[in-house]
């Protein structure tokens, strides 16, 4: 089920946001640290980034921003694409390698199988994938968070074994030789790989 944009932009919106606070804060905390274990980067790329978001953590680790949104609310820039991460990985030429952040599980709403077939993530890009955890209170929390955001008449189609139920994991993006952790805090599932 596609979010239509009104959705879209009440997922980011500071009441909606709020509830889901402690996933946001872990997964900032979270983020911090590998960042900074990862300086020999050039570039973070946020999917889904709404407006910018995690710019300052990025920037403060001296690394080069770019977020990639196709609803982004912000014109165009030269820190902020507006289109979706698929079509992103088509137009990618042979630049450097890249640390790939998905954040806040917009992992759950991107086509995998085309990122996957894309080729468009390359040996030696970093990926960090912040998901939610299948327990109990990480399900209570995804319920509330997206009765919040969802009008009336998704909220019983659109709950959380749907979203949990959704391809949201980075394996099917590894290499045979790639680095893969996973790590669980609170009600967030992390991924992170090295192809």
């Amino acid at each position: 089920m596609k979010f239509i944009h009104n959705t879209y932009k009440k997922m980011l919106d500071e009441d909606s946001l709020n509830i889901a606070r402690d996933f946001l804060d872990t997964e900032k905390e979270f983020l911090s640290c590998k960042l900074n274990l990862f300086k020999h980067y050039k570039q973070a790329v946020v999917v889904g980034c709404g407006d910018y978001n995690y710019y300052e953590l990025i920037k403060a680790t001296n690394l080069s921003y770019l977020g990639i949104d196709p609803l982004a609310t912000r014109g165009e820039c030269p820190q902020l694409i507006k289109t979706t991460f698929e079509e992103y990985l088509t137009q990618r030429d042979g630049d450097e390698n890249k640390i790939f952040i998905f954040w806040f599980n917009v992992i759950s709403h991107l086509n995998m199988d085309l990122i996957e077939k894309s080729q468009g993530i390359r040996k030696g890009d970093l990926i960090i994938n912040s998901t939610w955890r299948t327990k109990n209170t990480s399900r209570n929390l995804l319920e509330q968070y997206y009765s919040s955001i969802l009008p009336h008449h998704q909220k019983n189609i659109f709950n959380a074994d749907v979203i949990l139920s959704r391809k949201r994991s980075i394996k099917g993006m590894l290499r045979s030789d790639s680095g893969f952790s996973t790590q669980t805090k609170n009600n967030n599932l992390f991924e992170v790989a090295i192809i």
